[in-house]
């Protein structure tokens, strides 16, 4: 009897301390993710003087002062997003509605720092949503395994890929094309953290949507969805193709009806956006000429290659050692992975931003393949395994 105890005693204790581990990463994660993300500011304002003004940007500069633009629309009492440069009547958009609704935290003769300041804050606030949002799903997906949790979450926070190599080898400037994690947030995480709060927001609101619908938490699902309309609107594509194939995964589960009933309603409320917004494309020629900048079309492929590829055989290892384990969850990954395959190669002026979130099931799945081999290896090539993804970072 007292040895039952004692073993009991033991799992108790391994599971208490698993439980605090699991816990305590999100904490060590975000503070470590601000502070690597926040410090470069700190040394630019730290740097301003008379002669050199300090934007609050230290890259895409052009994107940053526009958000800073629409939040003192919102700060002159704007809901609505209209066009400052034309003298022409023009549809207002519920569009950039996050930037809209902050300026009016603030007067509208604010200093540009006070509007830098709110912009940070909510930077920092959108990183804290997000990992509290990988927090949920990872612990779902990897229960009882904080280390592995706290690897995707630092691939998916940190992660671009390995186009950086092209610059200590010499060919950065030679090949014709830059490493696609300078430059597109979506098909990563770093950038959308470190400067792109909107972005980061939208983030967590779908893969939040996405563990509260597979928990049949609908209204809080539906809810998320519902905000993402305000943060990043074309970033439904994931959540859509999610939502759907877990609906067509658990269709006959109980709960199934309410299911496709939260789908619906969530189309219907994407479907109306949508409508409008093409309605005014076409109604209104400002809002055709606006739109036509937003062209954010796919780049050559060893780009890709660069970004995705030296990682295919963990990703396709983890699938394979996870999917009996999360069944409907893998199989909702790998139609959503084949759906934006085929989406992106479409002709659209959006493609790029419809690879938002494959990186982070890029990560998941690598993650879970180094597992995989180094259980395999008994632990001799832990090493070998695992030093690859580190060059991500």
């Amino acid at each position: 009897m007292s040895r039952w105890w004692r073993t009991e005693a033991r799992r108790e204790i391994s599971r208490g301390r698993a439980g605090r581990r699991a816990a305590a990463w999100p904490w060590w994660v975000g503070l470590l993710v601000a502070a690597l993300t926040s410090a470069p500011y700190v040394r630019a304002a730290a740097h301003a003087d008379a002669q050199w003004a300090f934007t609050g940007f230290l890259f895409a500069v052009d994107d940053g002062l526009s958000y800073i633009a629409k939040m003192r629309l919102g700060a002159s009492g704007a809901w609505l997003f209209r066009t400052p440069y034309t003298t022409e009547p023009t549809v207002g958009l519920p569009a950039f509605t996050a930037y809209l609704a902050l300026g009016h935290l603030l007067h509208p003769r604010s200093p540009h720092t006070a509007f830098v300041l709110l912009f940070h804050i909510f930077r920092l606030a959108a990183l804290a949503g997000l990992v509290a949002a990988l927090h949920r799903v990872l612990t779902w997906l990897l229960p009882a395994w904080p280390r592995g949790q706290a690897a995707v979450a630092l691939w998916t926070l940190l992660g671009g890929g390995l186009g950086w190599l092209l610059y200590p080898l010499g060919l950065g400037q030679r090949l014709g094309w830059a490493p696609l994690s300078f430059y597109a947030p979506e098909a990563f995480g770093f950038l959308a953290v470190w400067g792109l709060p909107h972005l980061t927001a939208a983030r967590a609101l779908w893969l939040y949507a996405w563990w509260a619908y597979a928990h049949d938490r609908f209204g809080r699902a539906w809810a998320a969805a519902g905000a993402l309309l305000l943060f990043q609107p074309l970033y439904i594509v994931p959540l859509a193709l999610l939502w759907t194939a877990t609906a067509w995964l658990r269709r006959r589960e109980p709960a199934a009806r309410a299911r496709l009933v939260t789908l619906a309603l969530a189309a219907l409320l994407w479907t109306a956006y949508w409508g409008f917004m093409l309605w005014a494309r076409a109604a209104d020629p400002v809002v055709r000429a606006w739109d036509a900048q937003n062209n954010v079309r796919l780049v050559p492929w060893p780009a890709f290659a660069l970004a995705y590829a030296p990682w295919l055989p963990w990703v396709v290892r983890g699938w394979a050692s996870w999917r009996g384990e999360h069944s409907v969850a893998a199989r909702a990954l790998a139609f959503w992975l084949v759906a934006v395959a085929l989406l992106a190669g479409l002709p659209t002026s959006v493609q790029r931003r419809l690879l938002e979130g494959v990186w982070w099931a890029w990560g998941l799945l690598a993650v879970r393949g180094a597992a995989a081999w180094s259980r395999a290896t008994g632990g001799s090539r832990r090493g070998l395994v695992w030093a690859p993804l580190g060059l991500t970072l």
